[in-house]
């Protein structure tokens, strides 16, 4: 004692964990994420924790999910002030845009991806990830991010790399945001261009 990284700290450390071995690896799939939207309502908001979407439905009906550059290219111009019955989504940021615009309020239920739902904060909490033999490997990720703390008895660079090295040989490397909406749009890709 002194100790060289606080309880809250681990814990910070250990969140983060978490969340990045969700990431790497779609551990947890919710498939219960319920939105209600109101006539006219363009857009949505989905919980910034579902990182990828997976399906979506209103009134029990599968939503095809686009990009808003398809809904562009496979709609006549003017798609955007279209009204009726959802069929189907894209997403912006933590936003949906609906298509078309709804003409009556409903329900959106969404399958998708997250990260976990609450974090922990005492010493008592667990992981939210399953099965228990995962969370051996979040200790890799706090050991990194304890080793990359800037300060003069912790720091070091090598220690922390090994343990970010460990880490992804367990859980899998980061996806970049490309690959996440790559992941999380079930469409088919359209070509442009002449074909003869």
């Amino acid at each position: 004692m002194p100790y060289l990284c606080s309880d809250a700290e681990w814990t910070d450390y250990l969140n983060e964990a978490e969340d990045e071995a969700c990431i790497r690896s779609e551990i947890i799939e919710d498939s219960a994420i319920e939105i209600w939207f109101a006539a006219g309502d363009e857009t949505v908001s989905i919980p910034e924790r579902a990182f990828s979407i997976r399906s979506a439905y209103v009134s029990g009906k599968s939503l095809s999910l686009y990009t808003l550059s398809d809904l562009d290219y496979l709609l006549q111009d003017g798609w955007e002030a279209d009204t009726g019955e959802v069929v189907s989504c894209a997403r912006n940021g933590n936003k949906l845009r609906l298509y078309p615009i709804p003409d009556a309020e409903g329900t959106l239920r969404i399958t998708a991806f997250c990260t976990p739902e609450s974090k922990m904060v005492g010493g008592d909490d667990e992981p939210t990830i399953g099965p228990t033999r995962l969370h051996i490997g979040l200790v890799d990720w706090a050991l990194r991010c304890a080793y990359s703390k800037p300060d003069n008895d912790m720091y070091d660079m090598s220690m922390a790399d090994r343990h970010a090295a460990r880490f992804e040989a367990f859980f899998g490397p980061r996806p970049n945001a490309v690959e996440v909406r790559r992941r999380s749009i079930r469409r088919k890709r359209h070509a442009r261009g002449n074909f003869f």
